[in-house]
C-alpha cells in the first residue's frame, strides 16, 4: 500500500515538474514573441529611420551585456583568426564592428573623422534573424554616431577658437592685464574642453534649446562615465606649456590644435579602450539618444556660438586676477532697495550695542538695475545670493583701511557683460561658491581639529597663509562648540553656506579668501563642478564703514 502510493506522489510530481516546464518554456517564447512584436511595431527591424525608441524595444542594454560576456578572447598563438573573437587589447567595439560585418572589418571608430557616415544595412551578417540583425545594427549605428558626435564637437571647438582672436584681443586689451604674465595652456585647454558641459549649469546665461539639449546628454554621459571625464580634463598635464597675454590671440590655432588629442581620447574611452566593460559606451546610448535620424541626432556643428563661454569666463577672470582685481561682496545688500528707500541697512551690519550705521550712508545712488543687474555704477547685484558684488584693487580687508589703488570699475564690469564675455553669475556668484565652499571647509576643519591651542601655531599660520591668508584665525577667540559646529555646517551645505557662513561669523573675522588652486574645473561623482571657472579672489566687507568707503572711493 505504501509501494503504491509512493509511485502515485512520483508520477503525481512528474506531471505538475512538466508542467511548470511547459509553462516557462511558454512565458519564454511569449516573451520573445512579445519583445519582437514591440520591436516591429517601432520599425526597428525593418532598415526604416532610426528610432531612439527602439534601444528599449529590442532590449540593447542587457543584450549587449551578454554579448560582451560571451564573446572569446582569440587565442594567443598564431595563426590567429579573429573574425569572431577579440583580441585581448582590442577596444570591444572595434571587434563588434567586425563580427557584425561577418569577420570583415577596419580598426574600428577610435580616430575622429573615421566613422562619420551612416552605416548600411546591407554590409551586415547574413546568417542572423530579423531581431538579431536589427540589434546588431542599432549598436553599430550607436558606435558611428558617438564617432560623429566627438568628431562634431572638436570641429566646432576648433573653428570657434580660430574665429576668437579678435574676442581674446579685446579682452585683454579691455582688462589690460600685464602683456608678459602667462597664462596656463592646461587652464585654457581645460575651460575650452568643458565648454558644452558649462551651457546647462544654473549659472550659465540661456542658450539655444538645441545648445542646452546637446549638453544635457553629453553631461549625463560624462556624470556616468568618470573614465571619459578623465580623459578630457586630465590633472597635471601641460602645466609648463604658458601663453603671454599679449600673444595669446596669435596662438589660438595652435591653441585649437592641441585640443585635438583630448577629445579623441575621450572618444577612445567610450568607445571601450581601456575599458573592461560596456559601461562607458552605455552611459551614452543607453537613453537612445545616438539612436535617432542623423539629422536629428546630437551634434555640435551649428552650436559653435554658445560654446566658449567657460573659457572667456576663465579668460576675463584670471586677467582681472592678474590686473590686481578682486571681487568684493557686500552681504544681504541690496543698493536700489538701499537708494530708494525700500530697504535697510542689514542687520549684520550694526554696531555691537545695536545701533544702525548713519541714514546718511544708506543711499548707494543706485537708480535702476539694467538688463545684467549692474546697478548705474560699480554695484552688481545677485538675485541668488540677494547681495552686492563689484570689484575692487584694495581689498578692503576689516575696518576701512585708506585706498590703495581703487578706481572705478563701472565702465570695465558693464563692457564684461554687455559684450557677453561672461555673467554676473559666473564671474562673482561662482567666485563666492567656489571660495567658500571648496576652500573655507576645508581651513575651518583644520583650525578645530588643531583645538585652537595655539592659533599662531607655526603649522597652522602656514596653511592660513599660504592658501587662504588669515581669515579664519579669530575663530580661536571664540571656542564656544556651538559657535564652532555651526560654522561647518553653514559651510557644508552648498545652498545657504554663502550667507549663513557670514552671519555667524561676519563681526569677528576678516576675511580675505582666495581662489582654492588648481580647481578650474572639479570632477567628482555627481560630476563636474565648474564653480571655480572664475579665478576672482574673494573679499567680504564685514562692516559698514567698509562698504560706505569702498562705494564712495569708487565713484569719486
Amino acid at each position: 500500500m505504501l509501494h503504491l502510493c509512493g509511485s502515485f506522489i512520483y508520477i503525481n510530481l512528474i506531471i505538475i515538474l512538466r508542467a511548470l516546464l511547459a509553462i516557462q518554456v511558454l512565458t519564454t517564447k511569449l516573451s520573445a514573441d512579445a519583445q519582437s512584436e514591440i520591436a516591429t511595431k517601432f520599425n526597428c527591424t525593418n532598415g526604416g529611420e532610426y528610432d531612439p525608441l527602439c534601444w528599449d524595444a529590442l532590449d540593447l542594454t542587457s543584450w549587449l551585456n551578454e554579448w560582451y560576456s560571451t564573446t572569446p578572447i582569440c587565442a594567443a598563438t598564431p595563426p590567429i583568426d579573429n573574425r569572431f573573437c577579440r583580441l585581448s587589447e582590442e577596444a570591444w567595439t572595434t571587434t563588434f564592428l567586425r563580427i557584425a560585418q561577418g569577420g570583415k572589418g577596419g580598426t574600428g571608430c577610435l580616430l575622429l573623422n573615421s566613422c562619420t557616415n551612416t552605416p548600411s544595412w546591407a554590409d551586415l551578417r547574413t546568417d542572423l534573424n530579423e531581431t538579431e540583425t536589427a540589434r546588431y545594427q542599432y549598436v553599430r549605428y550607436a558606435i558611428y554616431s558617438l564617432n560623429f558626435f566627438f568628431t562634431s564637437w572638436h570641429g566646432a571647438m576648433f573653428e570657434a577658437l580660430v574665429e576668437a582672436q579678435g574676442l581674446v584681443e579685446n579682452i585683454v586689451l579691455t582688462v589690460d592685464p600685464p602683456r608678459t604674465q602667462h597664462v596656463g595652456l592646461s587652464n585654457i585647454l581645460t575651460s575650452v574642453s568643458a565648454g558644452l558641459a558649462f551651457l546647462v549649469i544654473p549659472e550659465a546665461a540661456a542658450v539655444s534649446a538645441g545648445a542646452a539639449a546637446v549638453a544635457r546628454v553629453f553631461l549625463t554621459g560624462i556624470q556616468q562615465a568618470p573614465p571619459v571625464a578623465k580623459a578630457l580634463w586630465p590633472a597635471g598635464t601641460l602645466e609648463n606649456t604658458v601663453y603671454e597675454y599679449g600673444e595669446l590671440s596669435g596662438k589660438l590655432t595652435e591653441i585649437a590644435g592641441s585640443l585635438g588629442p583630448r577629445i579623441e581620447k575621450a572618444l577612445g574611452v567610450v568607445l571601450g579602450v581601456g575599458q573592461t566593460d560596456t559601461s562607458t559606451f552605455l552611459a551614452f546610448a543607453w537613453q537612445g539618444d545616438f539612436s535617432k535620424p542623423r539629422d536629428q541626432g546630437v551634434s555640435v556643428s551649428n552650436q559653435t556660438e554658445d560654446l566658449l563661454s567657460a573659457f572667456t569666463t576663465f579668460l576675463v577672470s584670471q586677467a582681472l586676477v592678474d590686473s590686481g582685481w578682486h571681487a568684493v561682496m557686500a552681504l544681504d545688500v541690496d543698493p536700489l532697495g538701499l537708494s530708494n528707500g525700500t530697504a535697510q541697512i542689514p542687520k549684520v551690519y550694526t554696531s555691537e550695542d545695536g545701533t544702525p550705521p548713519k541714514d546718511r550712508w544708506k543711499d548707494l545712488n543706485c537708480h535702476m538695475y539694467d538688463a545684467n543687474n549692474q546697478c548705474d555704477n560699480a554695484w552688481w547685484y545677485s538675485n541668488a545670493h540677494q547681495s552686492a558684488y563689484t570689484l575692487a584693487k584694495d581689498p578692503y580687508l576689516g575696518i576701512y583701511t585708506a585706498p590703495k589703488d581703487n578706481k572705478d570699475p563701472t565702465d570695465l564690469i558693464r563692457t564684461i557683460f554687455s559684450n557677453k564675455w561672461t555673467s554676473g553669475p559666473l564671474l562673482f556668484d561662482n567666485a563666492g561658491v567656489c571660495s567658500l565652499i571648496a576652500g573655507l571647509r576645508s581651513k575651518v576643519q583644520e583650525i578645530l581639529a588643531s583645538g585652537c591651542a595655539d592659533p599662531f601655531d607655526f603649522h597652522l599660520e602656514d596653511a592660513l597663509t599660504n592658501h587662504m591668508s588669515t581669515e579664519f584665525l579669530s575663530l580661536c577667540e571664540k571656542p564656544d562648540p556651538s559657535f564652532a559646529s555651526e560654522i561647518l555646517q553653514s559651510v557644508a551645505d552648498p545652498s545657504t553656506g554663502l550667507v549663513d557662513l557670514f552671519e555667524v561669523a561676519l563681526a569677528g573675522v576678516s576675511h580675505g579668501i582666495e581662489h582654492p588652486n588648481n580647481t578650474l574645473l572639479d570632477f567628482t561623482n555627481n560630476g563636474p563642478d565648474f564653480s571655480c571657472t572664475s579665478q576672482l579672489n574673494l573679499t567680504m566687507l564685514k562692516d559698514w564703514t567698509s562698504v560706505w568707503y569702498l562705494h564712495r572711493d569708487l565713484h569719486t
